[in-house]
């Protein structure tokens, strides 16, 4: 459904500066506008650009950063206003939001109601970001942040910022050259602006006299690699989801045969941020554009290679299917074929170290058969699942894959090459190492090859859940997914987790016509006296699994103000992006066999 806008000018309320203009973004305090910051100059249109690190300057240079993030005070973000929530850091330290504040629709009251497919009516929504607590600043758009949430790039006044929120600095990103264009997809990042899944650079496209440029900025000495990506009408770049690759969108034929070459996408007309309802809708047009196909750039340097179907990355090669269905593993040496075209393979999980690729064999009018491709050959499954056409994988050095043929639950164990059946209805909700998350007959359940164990009582099978590293939160229980354990319970509407395992809502939530009011707040958990133990304790494969205290939230927390304290700096995350910590494959005790396999003759 067409993305149909206001086109009313937002009124700024005088109550919350931009960011450039105004300090209150760090928690300082802003109570008079505050004179704008001259524009730095922009580059040298002569000169290439330089690879060192710029100097260090009051709006963001590379001396001094901090190693670790400074202590942060609790307290209201936001005000009494009609909400909607955009991101937030994975300490809670920011928060990005909508929220309107004026009566711009003159009518006397400020309100936004939720119509017809989910279209918002009302007063006009405005983005802010707020660190810390207080009403916020004002911005345009949330570009995005790195996995750690200390980097956050967001586009003010026509200009892009890179915020580093731990010492309180910037860099304008505009003055060196970026490309702010944007496509109006909907739901998708900035094409032009991305970070890294190990949260140590930024990727930007550049407009230089030679055409535009993909650069890689370190984040924490703010080094800059330019690359060249090669001909055609450059659309969008990203990093893969190892960091390795660069994925590059482009388009170099007029598939469209309106003689001329096109984006896949319309041109956005406005770099204000959409700020979305309840409901999601999205933006279609009669007369798309070009197919762009994709180009891998190494994000160290070195030339692009066409990849017009790349599948993902593996190790130092990568997989990619071919026209004629075929999926090839490319590198350095022979091209690999793991599965023929007869069987038009779409992945189900990749193992790198292991030289293992699952995947499902579409078949025409009928399921999919699941095989395997290892280093000793294929294999089938014996299993099938329902068709569908998109590639999945699961977690990276994950113990089991979960699959689904049918009103069946299964576990494809990675390390021994067999099936493992679980009970019917069962649906995974978490893996690491051998202890699992379960929704089975409306409740969790702790699952491991020694027991299993029902943890909380019946829940709303139609809760959504929020996953922050190690935490789950199944609403209004938080599980820790490393022990399998339950930490606690939270009340309210949640609309973001965060690692310190607090709660974020807003104080009225939303409703079937309304939007949430604010201010938002982190809320702790109200503790549990029991759990589970770690997959490391020795536990008799016949008994039942001994009580211990939480594992988590000690001592128990009776307060529901958010209590945060320094931050170790953060580690980079694992290669295959900012999602939960990377699984063990390991554990203190011999492995028991599961109660009841499928075996898979080689």
């Amino acid at each position: 459904m067409p993305d149909r806008r206001s086109s009313r000018p937002l009124r700024r309320s005088s109550r919350a500066l931009p960011f450039w203009l105004c300090p209150i973004a760090f928690g300082l305090g802003c109570r008079s506008p505050v004179p704008p910051l001259d524009p730095a100059p922009g580059p040298n249109s002569t000169a290439k650009p330089s690879a060192t690190p710029p100097p260090a300057t009051a709006t963001g240079g590379a001396a001094s950063r901090p190693e670790q993030a400074p202590p942060l005070a609790p307290g209201d973000i936001g005000t009494a206003a009609p909400s909607t929530f955009i991101a937030s850091s994975p300490d809670g330290r920011w928060v990005a939001y909508c929220q309107a504040r004026e009566d711009t629709n003159s009518d006397g009251d400020i309100r936004v109601n939720v119509g017809a497919f989910g279209a918002l009516a009302g007063d006009q929504l405005q983005a802010y970001l707020t660190v810390g607590s207080g009403p916020g600043a004002t911005m345009d758009r949330y570009v995005g942040s790195d996995p750690s949430g200390r980097w956050v790039a967001l586009l003010n006044n026509s200009r892009l910022y890179l915020l580093d929120t731990w010492s309180k600095t910037q860099v304008d990103l505009s003055a060196l050259g970026a490309d702010l264009r944007d496509d109006a997809s909907s739901y998708r990042g900035h094409r032009s602006v991305h970070f890294d899944p190990t949260g140590e650079r930024l990727l930007y496209l550049r407009t230089t006299e030679a055409g535009l440029r993909v650069v890689v900025r370190q984040l924490r000495t703010g080094e800059e690699l330019e690359l060249d990506p090669g001909t055609g009408l450059l659309w969008r770049a990203q990093f893969d989801a190892s960091g390795r690759w660069i994925q590059l969108f482009v388009v170099t034929t007029d598939t469209n045969k309106n003689n001329r070459i096109d984006w896949p996408y319309q041109l956005r007309k406005s770099a204000t941020n959409d700020c979305h309802g309840p409901v999601p809708r999205y933006s279609a047009w009669e007369y798309p554009g070009d197919r762009a196909n994709v180009r891998l750039l190494p994000s160290a340097g070195g030339p692009p290679t066409e990849a017009p179907h790349f599948v993902r990355a593996m190790g130092n090669s990568y997989l990619e299917r071919l026209a004629s269905g075929a999926l090839v593993q490319k590198g350095s040496g022979p091209v690999r074929e793991r599965f023929s075209e007869r069987c038009n393979a779409r992945t189900l999980h990749v193992d790198a170290a292991r030289d293992q690729v699952l995947v499902a064999c579409l078949r025409e009018g009928g399921r999919s058969e699941v095989w395997l491709s290892h280093a000793g050959g294929r294999r089938s499954l014996d299993i099938q699942l329902s068709p569908f056409a998109s590639d999945t994988w699961a977690a990276p050095g994950a113990s089991y894959v979960p699959l689904y043929p049918g009103a069946a639950a299964m576990l494809w164990d990675v390390e021994h090459k067999k099936l493992i059946e679980l009970s019917p209805g069962d649906r995974v909700l978490s893996v690491h190492g051998e202890q699992l998350l379960l929704r089975r007959d409306r409740s969790i359940w702790q699952w491991s090859p020694k027991y299993s164990q029902q943890l909380t009582a019946p829940i709303d099978e139609l809760s959504a859940s929020l996953r922050r590293g190690r935490l789950l939160l199944v609403p209004p229980y938080l599980f820790d997914t490393r022990s399998a354990s339950l930490l606690g319970t939270s009340s309210g509407k949640a609309l973001a987790l965060s690692r310190t395992g607090h709660v974020l809502t807003a104080a009225v939530p939303s409703d079937a016509e309304r939007l949430a009011t604010g201010p938002f707040r982190w809320n702790a958990v109200e503790p549990v006296a029991k759990s589970v133990p770690t997959a490391s304790a020795p536990v008799s494969a016949d008994a039942a699994p001994p009580d211990v205290g939480s594992l988590f939230i000690s001592p128990p927390v009776t307060t529901t103000v958010i209590q945060m304290t320094p931050a170790v700096a953060p580690a980079p995350s694992s290669a295959e992006g900012s999602g939960p910590a990377k699984p063990s494959t390991s554990v203190d005790t011999p492995p028991v066999p599961p109660p009841a396999t499928r075996p898979s003759e080689e």
